[in-house]
């Protein structure tokens, strides 16, 4: 069975454990943010009013953490956007982190109220008589618990 399928992503996260869908988490958040970084640069670093990198790895740092800031909506610090695309790219980008924080609230949900269920088997069995036949019984309990 292949690691990833679009249609069991929800199952896979819900049932994964924590350190293993923080570091998803992480790294999606990372990749994310990277590539809004990079966008802003090929727009054009100078249509981010307040971001002072000379160098091009400061550039690429002050696109990134304005990202950071977009996408979470916090606000934009020092740092705000310039002319029309830079503004459509960073109105896109707050929308995105939006969905992204409603999709993490639902996973999270899900990862709570997913209930679990255990089953015991009596240690005996026993061959008795059942429904004109014999058949073989145990005792069987099985517990729902909801997280």
């Amino acid at each position: 069975m292949p690691w990833f399928k679009f249609d069991d992503t929800y199952t896979r996260l819900v049932t994964m454990s924590w350190p293993p869908l923080f570091l998803v988490i992480l790294i999606v958040y990372l990749i994310v943010n990277t590539l809004f970084a990079v966008a802003y640069n090929v727009v054009g670093i100078e249509n981010l009013d307040g971001a002072k990198g000379v160098t091009l790895r400061d550039q690429f740092f002050d696109a990134f953490f304005f990202s950071a800031q977009t996408i979470s909506t916090v606000g934009y610090g020092h740092i705000s956007p310039q002319g029309f695309v830079t503004s459509i790219l960073a109105a896109f980008e707050s929308m995105l982190g939006l969905l992204a924080f409603a999709l993490a609230t639902g996973l999270l949900y899900g990862r709570f109220s997913r209930p679990t269920s255990k089953v015991s088997f009596s240690k005996k069995m026993v061959i008795a008589p059942y429904q004109n036949q014999t058949g073989l019984m145990c005792r069987l309990l099985i517990c729902v618990e909801i997280l």
